[in-house]
């Protein structure tokens, strides 16, 4: 659960940042201060989809937090890979 826990301290404002810069970035096509943030959107998504496969029985509270990272995550990527 480590990219969830990591992923965890987007929450509030700071999560309303990072997809703020992801929106950006896709559409100008350019990095935020010479980083890709929708790149690593993209892996956090896959880190979170594997981890809710692989972790059924994790607490309520876990998977909540997982699958509302993840639901954010799409939406501000464009809704899907």
């Amino acid at each position: 659960m480590v990219r969830v826990s990591r992923a965890q301290a987007f929450s509030g404002s700071a999560a309303v940042a990072w997809a703020a810069l992801v929106r950006n970035e896709m559409v100008t096509g350019l990095p935020t201060g010479g980083t890709f943030h929708s790149i690593k959107a993209q892996e956090t998504v896959s880190g979170l989809q594997r981890w809710l496969r692989n972790n059924p029985g994790a607490s309520y509270s876990d998977r909540l937090v997982a699958r509302s990272l993840l639901d954010d995550l799409l939406d501000t990527l464009g809704g899907g890979l």
